[in-house]
């Protein structure tokens, strides 16, 4: 195999190839690069001769292409030269192109497309140009194209960071400033008589940004009506509250400005034109007046507002003590749920799936292991109490009891279904995994639930994969303030007993950074102890044990749960708190 065909089947290099051309990869959702692409609408896939390749999904830009297109896309070559220089020497010797002057970069970009606009990000010290930015029309929609200046001309990328922000010239005196998203925005506030200001690249990337010369300011956050400018503005905020002298921070909520899903300042001030008010800046004024003061303990003070509306409020289980101890579900936390295999980790899923649904909240289960009608053959037999709707042989011998059982639970086994995702022919990456939370909290899913999440594509480095894969679910269940609950499996080597955090798969990432973390426990033979419950203390014998590892929202970790599983019913029965022998 050559270098250039071992490169073309090597995922890790297309990602970061991606990512030097300015992409930001979200799990398995990638932003493309080659426009302004707010939603992540690219993805990779391999194909059937094992070339790892992009594709962005928005039919604006459609581009689709493996690590060398990219490169190319990128640099402004073409196919042939990338490979040319990579057969020459690799990546470390190739030179990109550079333009020696403005003009002959807009001469290389009008081959791309209609040059719509041009954004000079000019250095108030120098009067120079630190970042130009090209919005291009091409038959596939609306892309922009960065480029910056460097030794021997201009180049076709963002630049080094920290980038600049956009009229630092204009912002330098002005009082407040209004922080938008696009330039676009940024000139239409500028023509009616209002400073205003954006980072370069769209959102999510404001962490790249040098935003110091809003220290001190009065700034005016204004988001675009939808949840990634939402989102962008939030990330703003933080970095503008960590600048010293902090700047007095607001925020508009387009909502209170009648904006319609995903319009932004340019469509408000084109709305006020269309109604044919004369005085555009006092329009805009009214708007800065209804922002909404922003300070670093708002965010418990939201937390507050929250807890009180109930809107914080757990989802439960079907088992009280355990709902009451964990309070694992709070809206923006992560819980995992271990065991070895045969403890019944799945069955006890199912069936908390199912009392979740009965109540009407929305719910979705990735079930790694077997095909979605083993799944709800489990939640037939659980709601009939009949493991023998498990059971083929018994099927066969019963065909009309077997029928009448499906008949009656047919429209729920329809429902539930639904929200079950199952056995795909491939175990897919933690990337894919993640992508599929991020579409599932987009749905209002309440509970989210992988089942189990130890089967998913080894990578090369588990510990970056792994780390890489809880942090971007933690940002999602926090964004869509949504749960998750991750069946996992001891590490190999940990044995069969409910041991610690340091025991479970998954490494450190996982234990750290999960809100609750539980251990079910499978007794080969029945156990008695003393057990806790509502109506005193009573030896019990019980064939599961539920360790509470971690309870982040709770007081009960450490405490054990006695639990009974039937195999006939293949359901589990809450008995209490394991206190001592009997």
């Amino acid at each position: 195999m050559t270098r250039t065909e071992a490169q073309r089947k090597d995922k890790s290099a297309l990602l970061a190839e991606l990512q030097a051309a300015g992409a930001k990869v979200r799990g398995g959702a990638v932003a493309c690069p080659f426009h302004d692409d707010r939603h992540a609408s690219g993805s990779v896939y391999e194909d059937e001769a094992g070339v790892w390749r992009f594709r962005c999904h928005a039919q604006e830009c459609a581009f689709h292409g493996d690590l060398f297109d990219v490169r190319a896309r990128a640099t402004g070559r073409s196919v042939e030269d990338v490979l040319r220089d990579e057969a020459a020497g690799g990546p470390a010797k190739r030179r990109e192109k550079r333009y020696r002057t403005i003009e002959d970069l807009r001469v290389a970009m009008s081959r791309e497309g209609e040059i719509e606009a041009e954004y000079a990000y000019t250095n108030p010290r120098s009067g120079s140009t630190d970042l130009l930015i090209f919005r291009i029309r091409t038959p596939q929609g609306k892309t922009f194209r960065q480029c910056h200046v460097t030794t021997g001309g201009w180049m076709k990328r963002a630049g080094p960071k920290p980038w600049p922000l956009y009229r630092r010239r204009e912002i330098a005196d002005a009082e407040p400033v209004v922080v938008v998203e696009g330039e676009k925005c940024v000139h239409t506030l500028a023509d009616a008589g209002v400073p205003a200001t954006t980072s370069p690249c769209g959102a999510g990337k404001a962490e790249h940004c040098d935003w110091s010369p809003l220290a001190g300011k009065r700034c005016v956050l204004w988001p675009d009506n939808d949840i990634a400018g939402r989102n962008h503005m939030k990330q703003v905020a933080a970095i503008l509250e960590r600048l010293d002298p902090p700047p007095v921070v607001s925020m508009i909520e387009p909502n209170h400005l009648d904006l319609a899903e995903k319009q932004d300042a340019a469509d408000f001030i084109a709305r006020c034109t269309k109604a044919g008010m004369d005085d555009l800046k006092q329009a805009v004024t009214a708007a800065i007046a209804k922002a909404r003061t922003l300070s670093v303990a708002d965010k418990l003070k939201a937390r507050i507002a929250e807890n009180i509306a109930g809107l914080r409020r757990p989802v439960e289980w079907p088992w009280p003590c355990l709902s009451r101890l964990a309070r694992a579900f709070v809206p923006g936390t992560v819980t995992l749920l271990c065991g070895t295999p045969g403890s019944t980790k799945s069955f006890l899923l199912l069936e908390a799936a199912a009392f979740w649904h009965e109540q009407g909240i929305k719910t979705a289960i990735y079930c790694l292991e077997e095909d979605l009608p083993y799944q709800l053959a489990r939640v037939l037999a659980q709601r009939c109490g009949n493991s023998n709707l498990t059971r083929e042989e018994w099927m066969e011998e019963h065909p009309d009891e077997t029928s009448e059982a499906y008949e009656e639970h047919a429209e729920f086994l329809d429902s539930l279904g639904r929200r079950i995702w199952a056995a795909p022919e491939q175990s897919p990456t933690l990337a894919e995994l993640a992508r599929w939370c991020e579409a599932r909290a987009q749905e209002g899913v309440r509970v989210m639930a992988i089942d189990p999440v130890s089967v998913a594509e080894p990578s090369a480095k588990p510990w970056v994969a792994d780390a890489k894969f809880v942090n971007e679910l933690k940002r999602l269940v926090r964004d869509y303030t949504t749960s998750l609950l991750l069946i996992t499996h001891p590490k190999k080597g940990a044995g069969q007993g409910p041991g610690s955090l340091d025991d479970l798969a998954g490494g450190a990432a996982y234990q750290r950074l999960c809100q609750t973390a539980f251990w079910l426990q499978y007794h080969p033979k029945p156990v008695e102890e003393l057990v806790a419950m509502d109506l005193g203390r009573t030896s019990i014998s019980f064939n599961r044990t539920m360790v509470l590892l971690k309870t982040r929202n709770a007081e009960g970790r450490g405490l054990r749960l006695a639990y009974s599983f039937d195999p006939e019913s293949l359901r589990t029965t809450e008995h209490g708190i394991i206190i001592g022998d009997k």
